[in-house]
């Protein structure tokens, strides 16, 4: 799950908006001598880039839902001395969980879900924090499609292949009144500035 700094091309990975598909296809397809990368999400001002940046965007409601199903089923990388276990362990001693809250009690705590201090966000931190600034912002609804300008940077046709991504229902069913008001709320900024709806 890498941002990716390049010479003339750098990616700002928003957590679950497939941001270990683009690293990889960064690496495989642009790795140079120039290449960085970084595990911890950072904003924009902290890679220092040079040349463009790129990120991409997701329907709040539908990236909370793959937050959530990642964090009860974490994959580690880029740390090949931790364990999905032991970090599953960590996240789950961190929050006091002795077994995983349903979908409806862990949203509506979400504002004491703790993290690694690894990491500089919460998850209650808007996609703006990671997405202003940037000069390309794709979609994750259509990124199929939307790839090509990176494609058409890069000078590469290599398709974009998908990786990490979670198993969850179609995010709808997973909410209620109360848990659809509380992602509006804490994110209407996202919601807004890329009309989003539910």
């Amino acid at each position: 799950m890498p941002s990716v700094k390049l010479d003339n091309l750098s990616f700002v990975h928003i957590p679950r908006s497939a941001g270990t598909s683009i690293g990889h296809w960064l690496k495989a397809n642009m790795g140079t001598s120039s290449y960085q990368e970084w595990y911890n999400h950072p904003a924009l001002e902290e890679m220092q880039p040079t040349g463009t940046t790129f990120t991409v965007v997701r329907n709040p409601w539908d990236r909370i839902v793959s937050l959530y199903q990642f964090s009860k089923n974490v994959k580690v990388q880029g740390y090949p001395n931790i364990s999905n276990e032991w970090a599953q362990n960590y996240i789950n001693q961190l929050n006091g969980f002795t077994e995983w809250p349903s979908f409806e009690t862990w949203v509506i705590n979400l504002e004491n879900f703790k993290m690694p201090n690894l990491f500089q966000f919460t998850m209650l931190t808007t996609q703006t924090y990671w997405a202003d600034n940037t000069n390309i912002i794709l979609h994750y609804e259509n990124l199929d499609k939307e790839f090509t300008k990176i494609q058409q940077l890069a000078n590469c046709v290599s398709p974009l292949l998908k990786e990490n991504s979670s198993e969850h229902t179609e995010y709808k069913y997973m909410y209620t009144a109360r848990t659809k008001d509380l992602i509006y709320k804490w994110f209407k900024e996202d919601v807004n500035k890329w009309r989003y709806e539910f």
